[in-house]
């Protein structure tokens, strides 16, 4: 609707659904969409905001005003927008529960490999270490070994 009336590429990248006492208006780039209201409020609503954009001169309910917010109300029937609406409610989207046994199991897994994996490494470390002190013992005396302190 924006590129037919305005004749430009829509210029906002951030469009969010509003609720409550909020219009649908743009404010600081951020396109705001109050679904609550109904589709007519938006369409009389995103027209007033089409008209001020095109004729930013003119009042608000000025002929021109009229004439746009007819051609955004056919538009929206014409792309057949209230029947999407309503399909979208009847069929609404099944939100899938996580399986948390399933979830927590594969987390046992990988915490079981890393710890293997830890293990293992140890276990390396561990004989190498061992096989250094063989080595000591076998060049060295146990006096030499034990004695803290040597006498000059």
């Amino acid at each position: 609707m924006w590129r037919k009336e305005v004749g430009s590429k829509f210029p906002y990248k951030t469009i969010k659904q509003v609720s409550g006492n909020r219009y649908t208006w743009v404010r600081r780039g951020v396109v705001s969409i109050n679904c609550d209201k109904g589709w007519g409020d938006i369409i009389h609503t995103w027209s007033h905001w089409l008209d001020h954009r095109v004729n930013p001169k003119t009042r608000p309910h000025s002929a021109e005003h009229s004439l746009i917010e007819l051609r955004c109300t056919k538009y929206f029937f014409e792309k057949g927008f209230l029947e999407k609406s309503r399909n979208a409610i009847e069929q609404p989207k099944v939100k899938k529960r996580i399986n948390k046994v399933a979830q927590r199991y594969e987390r046992m897994l990988k915490r079981q490999k890393a710890w293997n994996r830890k293990l293992k490494l140890a276990q390396t470390n561990l004989e190498k270490v061992n096989k250094e002190i063989r080595v000591y013992e076998r060049v060295h005396s146990e006096e030499k070994r034990t004695t803290k302190y040597l006498i000059p």
